[in-house]
């Protein structure tokens, strides 16, 4: 029922949008057609009609896709019939709902929830997990990005493919290595000369996700990006400490990490309290421990739009409300 309703709200979004950014990019590819990509996956989930993309995101990328590694997982156990196909079309969906706005995050947070899930499984199945997220997981985000046309890479590829994947690989290696520390620097001396803002851009950050146009919420990942890149058609996210600086001054980089890493400590002490797991509260506990593991900038309000909450849900609906007895 859930990837059902999960797989109804994906396509009802995208009708409501107008379109899928990953179809325009393969459409662009083979018909010679060309779209501003660029604007239209700003515009996915940012533009001036509000479609809930926030609420969205946590069905087409967190419930959706974890939903059915469960059930996938389940029918290569059972070795159904038709396991194949089923596993097939929902790879397929989940792949539409991740990379149809053009974000590729998503994916790559997806994807290490997998090999999480899979470590808690058995260390075989992860060795696994590993080598096809290596085999397919990086092609599939390579192709993802001729597609969704990042960094021209549509006009280079029928020129100079061997230029596009060199153009892609050192892309791969700037977001890990680079984009994210550079938007820190430059988001720290931004704020430093800020006034303390005392957990308001924090508070107007998590406001934000609330529908409607009184819920602004924060701007400031926009100005830093506005600084890094002249223009506001993009987002540049402070890193968390600078982050936790600008809200809460020198004190809150003492207190909050004690308050996290209590915080992180608690919620092990939670799940291990069980040592008895389905693949729900696996799958669950995966995804948890994965967005708190890859908060690496802003505040709050990443965990949640990473699908914390949405992981945790799956949690509590695949734990058994009764536990049975002993001789049971």
């Amino acid at each position: 029922m859930l990837i059902a309703f999960s797989i109804l709200i994906t396509i009802l979004y995208y009708i409501s949008v107008g379109y899928n950014v990953l179809f325009l990019g393969i459409s662009a590819i083979f018909s010679g057609e060309t779209y501003d990509i660029a604007t239209l996956r700003l515009e996915s989930y940012s533009s001036s009609r509000y479609l809930f993309p926030g609420y969205v995101n946590q069905f087409k990328n967190s419930i959706l896709p974890i939903s059915s590694v469960i059930l996938i997982y389940y029918l290569y156990s059972v070795r159904h019939k038709y396991r194949g196909a089923i596993a097939g079309t929902l790879g397929l969906m989940s792949l539409i709902g991740l990379l149809g706005t053009g974000q590729r995050g998503a994916f790559v947070v997806f994807v290490l929830v997998v090999l999480c899930f899979t470590y808690y499984i058995s260390r075989i199945t992860f060795f696994r997990a590993l080598r096809t997220a290596l085999l397919v997981g990086i092609p599939i985000f390579f192709l993802s990005s001729i597609v969704l046309d990042r960094n021209n890479t549509q006009d280079t590829l029928a020129t100079d493919p061997i230029q596009t994947v060199t153009v892609l690989g050192r892309e791969l290696g700037n977001r890990i290595f680079s984009d994210n520390q550079i938007t820190s620097i430059v988001g720290y001396r931004y704020v430093s000369f800020l006034p303390t803002a005392h957990g308001e851009e924090w508070g107007q950050a998590i406001l934000g996700l609330l529908p409607g146009e009184s819920f602004r919420g924060s701007d400031l990942s926009g100005q830093i990006f506005k600084i890094l890149y002249g223009n506001d058609r993009g987002t540049a996210p402070i890193g968390l400490w600078g982050s936790v600086f600008y809200n809460f001054g020198t004190i809150g980089l003492v207190v909050f990490p004690l308050l996290f890493g209590a915080f992180l400590r608690g919620i092990f002490s939670y799940f291990s309290r069980n040592t008895t797991l389905n693949t729900g509260q696996i799958a669950g506990i995966a995804g948890v421990f994965v967005t708190l593991g890859t908060w690496v900038s802003d505040g709050p309000v990443t965990v949640l739009n990473t699908g914390a909450l949405a992981y945790l849900f799956i949690y509590f609906i695949c734990t058994p409300k009764t536990r049975p007895k002993y001789n049971e």
